[in-house]
């Protein structure tokens, strides 16, 4: 009798042995999880990033050539305002002055 309460004492301490590893081994896989999901969530965000940084330099380089078209445009019309001012300048400053002195 004496030999199966120390065969079952024997037993339950080498469940208990058995529970506290399974327990260890159980945070230290909920341990290593969380550290995979941290990995994998900077992963993510870095190439989240670098996608973020390369969609802003595409945009400010379509910016920047809409920018020279615009500004091209408008000196294209300003020489050509030039020129036309400079072809018919003497005409206009005549017509003023002729108007000025009929008013």
């Amino acid at each position: 009798m004496e030999q199966l309460i120390d065969r079952l004492i024997q037993i339950d301490k080498e469940a208990r042995v058995r529970v506290s590893k399974a327990k260890k081994e159980r945070v230290k896989a909920l341990e290593t999880v969380d550290e995979q999901r941290k990995a994998l969530e900077r992963d993510y965000q870095n190439k989240l990033d670098a996608l973020i940084a390369e969609e802003q330099q595409q945009s400010e380089k379509a910016k920047s050539a809409a920018l020279s078209e615009i500004e091209k445009s408008k000196q294209s019309l300003i020489d050509g305002l030039d020129a036309l001012y400079r072809a018919h300048e003497e005409a206009w400053v005549r017509q003023i002055v002729a108007r000025a002195k009929e008013g």
